[in-house]
């Protein structure tokens, strides 16, 4: 039954409009970004890979906040989910259905934007595939992670509440860095406790920006620290799914 949900849910959002027409603007945008590195031809390689990683990143962030808020909730207003509640599906099951339905979307979509990126690129200078792929691979992981954030809040407030959140937990995440930094410099109590309680509450989602030019022509991977970084991730999508099917489970519907 779980497979059922995901793939419907597959083809739900790949027939959304708002889906492919945001798809179809990343691709466009890595192909503009070959027009871009014409320009100036010794930067072409760095231009195409910043613009190129930034229209994918900016698909999944979009894509996984906008219909992770929108994708349970509009079952629940539409009422579709009660045919399918009166089959032995549970409401589990239901939620991991739909998890794993836009999770599969967003990787199909991943490898489409990341191979065509990857031909532009190659055909301009040698990089590490390997690491490459670490790239895409932790662009996935913390993309699945905001969807399970966007479910959460979804279930818990209105979808527009939600997706505040979800940009605001994006966002965090990714200034956490600063923060630790800044608590270190400053002599104030209220800066040090405010970072340790950020660091408790909020994914580190920083330690997935893997995007910067040199390691792209690095040969040594530290898998030691690509792993902690996949047990943190994977950890919090858990904790999410969980507190997701406990709030799920006591909705009334």
């Amino acid at each position: 039954m779980i497979l059922v949900i995901a793939l419907n849910t597959f083809r739900e959002v790949y027939r959304n409009k708002f889906f492919v027409s945001l798809f179809f603007i990343s691709l466009m945008f890595i192909m503009f970004s070959l027009i871009l590195g014409e320009l100036t031809f010794e930067e072409q390689f760095k231009i195409m890979f910043d613009v190129g990683f930034a229209s994918i990143h900016i698909f999944l962030i979009i894509s996984s906040i906008f219909l992770g808020s929108f994708l349970v909730i509009r079952e629940l207003e539409s009422q579709t989910y009660q045919t399918l509640l009166t089959t032995p599906l549970t409401r589990n099951q239901f939620l991991i259905g739909k998890f794993i339905g836009l999770n599969l979307i967003n990787l199909l979509m991943l490898i489409i934007l990341t191979f065509c990126l990857y031909l532009l690129l190659s055909l301009i200078g040698k990089f590490s595939a390997i690491n490459f792929s670490v790239i895409c691979l932790l662009l996935f992981f913390e993309s699945s992670l905001l969807i399970c954030g966007a479910f959460l809040f979804s279930l818990l407030f209105s979808p527009f509440v939600s997706i505040f959140i979800s940009m605001s937990l994006y966002f965090i995440g990714h200034w956490i860095e600063e923060l630790n930094y800044f608590s270190t410099q400053s002599n104030s109590i209220f800066y040090k406790q405010l970072s340790s309680v950020v660091n408790f509450i909020v994914p580190h989602l920083y330690e997935t920006n893997y995007r910067f030019l040199d390691y792209m022509f690095t040969t040594n991977i530290n898998f030691v620290d690509l792993n902690f970084i996949l047990i943190h991730i994977v950890m919090w999508i858990i904790t999410f799914l969980i507190l997701s099917s406990i709030v799920f489970s006591k909705k009334s519907l």
